[in-house]
């Protein structure tokens, strides 16, 4: 019996993992995704392509019509505070990590679709995709 109760606990767990809760109270879509998936959500109309590396990274290649907004930039939140909540957003980085902690970021602020291309776009590159 108390095993029972710890896989349902775990389970439950896990659940809740899936799910993020934004500041307004209400569920967010969104999360991980990998490169084949971040493809396909970026043809979707009206969706932010977010590239959140410094200026100088995105000089050097980035994913056509991505937005750069610097996540170690000194006025990163109030770029973000402009942008619509309601809109999609895929958010890559380097490698993924950045991406992750911006997510994070954006769905409590309120954003009820925020997608984090894993593996960045060191792994936009490896999977043959094109940058600018």
């Amino acid at each position: 019996m108390r095993n029972l109760i710890l896989i349902l606990v775990a389970a439950l767990g896990f659940t809740a993992c899936g799910q993020q809760q934004n500041q307004g109270g209400t569920q967010a879509k969104g999360g991980d995704i990998n490169v084949a998936e971040a493809a396909e959500k970026m043809k979707e109309s009206d969706v932010l392509i977010l590239d959140v590396r410094t200026p100088r990274e995105f000089a050097e290649g980035h994913i056509k019509g991505a937005k750069n907004i610097n996540i170690n930039g000194a006025d990163f939140d109030a770029q973000i505070d402009a942008l619509s909540k309601d809109q999609t957003v895929v958010v890559y980085c380097r490698s993924g990590g950045r991406s992750a902690r911006a997510m994070g970021i954006m769905q409590k602020k309120g954003f009820t679709e925020v997608y984090n291309m894993q593996g960045g776009v060191m792994a936009w590159s490896r999977n043959g995709k094109a940058l600018e």
